[in-house]
């Protein structure tokens, strides 16, 4: 299945890396910024499911795959775990925004700083994944991505949910 990560460059996919401390602290610090949309961070939205909640399940997923691309960028014959691409439920409790902003942004700091110092070669070469089959780093990267900016498009949804709310 292809999707619009798939169009990015290494790049692109850098240049996102670097955006998302901005993009989260700014929809993480409006959420901060207001006592009462604060005091509803919890507070389901059409999805089920709350602020804070999307926000620590993003940290934790973008957590797990930066995880495995800088262990690609760092290794020589890496093998990547499949359990971490996968993901799977997520059944732990919410962490605080704080931290979970925090881990977004600095997973995407270091490994956008890990990739800017990789080889173009690098980017496409074939790793053995822990279950048979290969993947490459571009495809890890591009989960991360992926993970990342739907996060934050599920965070920006709930915002405006609670906003509209906090209105009637």
């Amino acid at each position: 299945m292809t999707d619009r990560y798939d169009a990015l460059s290494p790049k692109d996919l850098i240049i996102t890396l670097r955006s998302l401390p901005r993009r989260f602290g700014s929809v993480a610090g409006a959420v901060r910024s207001d006592p009462d949309l604060f005091g509803r961070v919890d507070e389901p939205g059409p999805g089920g499911t709350g602020f804070g909640e999307i926000l620590s399940h993003t940290a934790r997923r973008v957590a797990a795959l930066s995880t495995e691309a800088l262990h690609l960028t760092s290794q020589v014959d890496p093998t990547v775990s499949a359990a971490a691409l996968a993901g799977g439920a997520d059944t732990r409790d919410r962490e605080p925004l704080e931290r979970s902003t925090a881990s977004i942004e600095g997973n995407a700091e270091a490994l956008a700083d890990a990739l800017d110092r990789q080889d173009a070669d690098r980017w496409a070469q074939p790793m053995p994944l822990d279950t048979g089959g290969t993947i490459d780093l571009i495809t890890v990267v591009r989960s991360t991505v992926r993970e990342a900016i739907e996060g934050l498009r599920a965070a920006e949804a709930q915002l405006d949910h609670l906003r509209r709310s906090q209105d009637s």
